[in-house]
């Protein structure tokens, strides 16, 4: 990992600008690089070096056959781990993870303080404490909405902790979708954050002339602002994705009253949002 940090700081203007367009554009699907920040923070190459080289010698520790064992029993145990692996396991979302993980280590590794970054010490840790505490008023609710009645029935403390966990838990289910949302809002916003401070430090690495203060605003508001219309191309094209009907028929059965004017005007307005967007 060290050498391959080290190829990537010889050419690091080059690896900056692509991967910074690269989270710009497509940062809705690498909604795991945000995961391996709090590592990054404070690691390094030297470090995954390793942590690999510790997990090569458990690996081969597991796959050497116990002494006690007949060949036969140890191999269809290996069969049985193997296709239990498969079961449990989803190589979709397990590369969608290694993906994230190669795009971060690749960016961050040749930054001398990733804390620095906007999108790495101060947008991602503030998201993800907002998600935390947003997570435990709901599961908080739940339980008080649920124990607080008990309590004035004069249930048993038993009973009332059962249902305050159960109250919880439901409370938790229910509200998942909420949160896989605001996961990719987040995705979305932290890489493509990420993308233009990337994208900022490139173009002052092959060009020292955007150091200027008078030319430098000017191409951090471009990068800004294609960031920003690439975050909101993705956030849309997500959002009309998952409408599998046209819109004046969802929002038809929304609304109680005569809204053909407002859905007529909803509809103008997607369409010139899409026209801007590309879309």
């Amino acid at each position: 990992m060290e050498a391959w940090a080290a190829t990537l700081l010889e050419r690091r203007s080059g690896v900056w600008g692509g991967l910074g367009l690269l989270l710009c554009v497509h940062g809705s699907k690498l909604r795991y690089t945000s995961v391996f920040f709090p590592l990054l923070r404070i690691s390094d190459a030297r470090h995954a070096d390793i942590i690999s080289e510790h997990f090569a010698n458990v690996l081969l520790d597991v796959k050497s056959r116990p002494s006690p064992l007949h060949p036969a029993i140890w191999s269809t145990v290996q069969a049985l781990m193997l296709e239990s692996a498969m079961i449990v396991i989803n190589p979709a979302s397990m590369l969608e993870v290694l993906l994230g993980g190669f795009v971060a280590c690749s960016a961050l590794w040749i930054v001398d303080a990733p804390s620095n970054l906007v999108a790495v010490g101060g947008l991602y840790p503030r998201l993800r404490a907002w998600r935390i505490a947003a997570s435990s008023a709901m599961r908080r609710a739940a339980g008080c909405a649920v124990v607080e009645p008990l309590h004035l029935a004069g249930a048993s403390p038993q009973f009332r902790q059962v249902s305050r966990v159960v109250a919880e838990r439901v409370a938790f289910i229910l509200g998942a979708r909420l949160f896989v949302t605001y996961d990719f809002v987040c995705s979305v916003a932290v890489n493509g954050l990420l993308g233009v401070e990337l994208l900022q430090r490139a173009g002052r690495e092959c060009f020292p002339l955007l150091r200027s203060p008078s030319i430098a605003w000017t191409f951090d508001l471009t990068c800004v602002s294609l960031g920003t219309w690439c975050a909101a191309r993705q956030v849309r094209f997500a959002a009309r994705s998952s409408q599998p009907g046209p819109v004046s028929k969802r929002l038809g059965k929304q609304w109680p009253f005569d809204s053909k004017e407002l859905v007529d005007a909803w509809r103008v307005i997607t369409e010139h949002l899409d026209a801007l967007l590309l879309l």
